[in-house]
């Protein structure tokens, strides 16, 4: 299970250039993950900053969305175990 597309969903102001930098961002990642690169490939290319404790978190919008792609979705551990391996 590896996610292949990330959508923008709602949360900003419609029209709003926040709006449309966070679409192009999703669609920007999606193309990656289309084309084989992981998440977690994706994530260590993206600019990181400190934060005031010492902690490097994502620089960007689309950094921050590749970071959410390398963490599990909380529903994952409710999926059977594939029998056949």
């Amino acid at each position: 299970m590896r996610p292949i597309e990330v959508f923008y969903a709602e949360g900003f102001r419609s029209g709003a250039d926040l709006e449309f930098l966070t679409q192009d961002a999703c669609v920007l990642v999606s193309l990656l993950l289309q084309h084989g690169v992981a998440p977690a490939r994706i994530a260590a290319s993206m600019a990181t900053r400190e934060t005031h404790d010492g902690q490097h978190v994502p620089g960007s919008l689309a950094g921050t969305i590749a970071a959410e792609l390398t963490r599990p979705p909380a529903w994952a551990d409710e999926i059977p175990a594939d029998p056949e391996g």
